[in-house]
C-alpha cells in the first residue's frame, strides 16, 4: 500500500495537471476577463510530437474534445502539455516515484510546489510563443463576424486591416490569411515587444458577395463581378463612411458613391473604431488595390508619424511612397481619421487586382514589426 508521502505526492501530481490543463485553457494571463464578444481559439502551430505513453491521459481527452474547425479553416486544437521528456525533466516524474518514507511533509511539500511552479512558467512561456488568439470584434450588416487575430503579447500594438473594400479587393483578404498563416507558422517572427493584430476581411459582406465564402477561400471561388462587393450589405462604402471631412455623397473614382448617413452608421466602420480605440495601437496599416503605392494618411494635413511608417514599408516591400492620395477626392478615410486620434495609418496599394504580391508585402510586414520594436517603450492604458 502507498505511504502518506506517496499518496500526498500523488495529489500534488494532479494540482499539476489541473494547473496545466486551466493553462492551456486561458492560452495566456491576458484571456481573463475579455469582452462577451470575444471568441478565443487556441491555434497550434507546434510540429513537436507528443509521446502518447505519457500518464496524463485527460489532457489527450481534452485537447481531443476540442478538436473542430473555426471560421476560416483554422484547426482549433489545444496543444498537448504531457510530454514525457519535459516532465523527466523538471524533476516532477523522478520526485513522483520516489518519496523516501524518512521525508518531512513540509520539506516535500516545498520540492513539489516549486517544480510545479517552473512546469507552469515553462507551459505558460510555451504556449504564448506559440499560439494565436482569434476574436470577433464585431458583426457586419448582414451579420456576419469580423474577426481579429492576435500574435505575440508585447506592450506595442500594430494592425493590419485587410478586404474594407470588401470582394473588390479579395486579394487583399488572401493577403491578409496569407500573413496569418506565415505568422502561425513562424510564432518567433513576431519580436517580444510587438502585439500583432491582422483583421483578414473588415468588410464581410463585400467578400460574401464575390466569393460565396466566409472566411478564407481560394482563387477558383472569385467571381467574375468583384465591383459590387465593394459595399456593405447596406450598398456604403465603408472607407467613406469615417468622420474625416466626411460627405454622405462620396466618390469612388468619377463615381458617386454613398458615404453613408453619418459618419460610422455602419456596425462594420463603429467595430473597428472601438477596436482601433480600445487598443491604442502604435500604427495601423491598411491593405487596398490597386494603385501601387504606400500613402500616408492625414486629415487635410500630412501627418509626420504617418509619412515615417510609409517610408519604412516602401523602403522594404519596393512600393513607391507618396504623402497622399491625389487620383481623386477622398473623404470619410479611415487612415485619415486614425491620424485624428494622434495613431499613425498607412494605405498600401497592391500594384494588381488579382495577385497577393507576398514577397513584397512580407517584406514590409516584418520592416514595420522592427521598426516598433525599435520604438522607445510607450506606456498602454487598459
Amino acid at each position: 500500500m502507498p505511504n502518506k508521502h506517496q499518496k500526498m505526492a500523488g495529489r500534488l501530481g494532479k494540482i499539476v495537471l489541473v494547473a496545466v490543463v486551466g493553462l492551456v485553457a486561458c492560452s495566456s494571463t491576458d484571456a481573463v476577463n475579455r469582452p462577451a464578444t470575444q471568441v478565443i481559439r487556441t491555434l497550434q502551430s507546434s510540429t513537436r510530437p507528443v509521446d502518447t505513453s505519457t500518464p496524463f491521459t485527460m489532457m489527450d481527452q481534452a485537447s481531443t474534445e476540442s478538436q473542430h474547425p473555426g471560421p476560416g479553416g483554422f484547426s482549433t486544437g489545444d496543444p498537448k502539455i504531457g510530454d514525457q521528456e519535459k516532465l523527466e525533466n523538471s524533476g516532477i516524474a523522478t520526485a513522483l516515484a520516489a518519496t523516501p518514507e524518512s521525508t518531512a511533509d513540509k520539506p516535500l511539500l516545498e520540492t513539489l510546489s516549486s517544480e510545479i511552479t517552473q512546469t507552469i512558467s515553462v507551459a505558460s512561456k510555451e504556449i504564448t510563443a506559440t499560439h494565436s488568439v482569434e476574436q470577433i470584434i464585431g458583426f457586419s450588416y448582414d451579420g456576419r463576424p469580423i474577426s481579429s487575430y492576435r500574435f505575440g503579447h508585447g506592450t506595442e500594438t500594430v494592425i493590419f486591416v485587410g478586404g474594407i473594400h470588401g470582394g473588390y479587393e479579395w486579394n487583399t483578404i488572401m493577403l491578409a490569411y496569407q500573413a496569418i498563416d506565415y505568422f502561425l507558422n513562424h510564432p518567433g517572427a513576431v519580436p517580444e515587444q510587438i502585439s500583432l493584430y491582422i483583421v483578414p476581411s473588415a468588410n464581410p459582406d463585400g467578400q460574401f458577395l464575390v466569393t460565396e465564402s466566409d472566411g478564407k477561400f481560394g482563387f477558383g471561388d472569385v467571381g467574375t463581378d468583384t465591383a459590387s462587393g465593394r459595399f456593405n450589405g447596406h450598398g456604403v462604402d465603408l472607407n467613406r463612411n469615417w468622420n474625416c471631412n466626411w460627405d454622405p455623397d462620396a466618390f469612388w473614382l468619377d463615381e458617386e458613391v454613398s458615404g453613408g448617413a453619418r459618419p460610422f452608421s455602419e456596425p462594420e466602420s463603429q467595430a473597428l473604431r472601438d477596436f482601433f480605440l480600445d487598443l491604442k495601437p502604435g500604427g495601423v496599416v491598411f491593405w487596398h488595390s490597386s494603385a501601387d503605392g504606400v500613402y500616408a494618411a492625414g486629415c487635410s494635413e500630412l501627418f509626420l508619424p504617418a509619412r515615417a511608417l510609409a517610408e519604412v514599408y516602401s523602403g522594404e516591400s519596393g512600393y513607391p511612397v507618396y504623402d497622399q492620395f491625389t487620383s481623386y477626392s477622398i473623404s470619410g478615410d479611415a487612415g485619415d481619421w486614425l491620424t485624428r486620434q494622434g495613431i499613425p495609418s498607412i494605405t498600401v496599394e497592391l500594384a494588381t487586382h488579382d495577385q497577393v504580391e507576398w514577397t513584397e508585402n512580407l517584406a514590409g510586414i516584418l520592416a514595420v514589426l522592427d521598426y516598433f520594436d525599435r520604438q522607445p517603450g510607450r506606456i498602454i492604458e487598459p
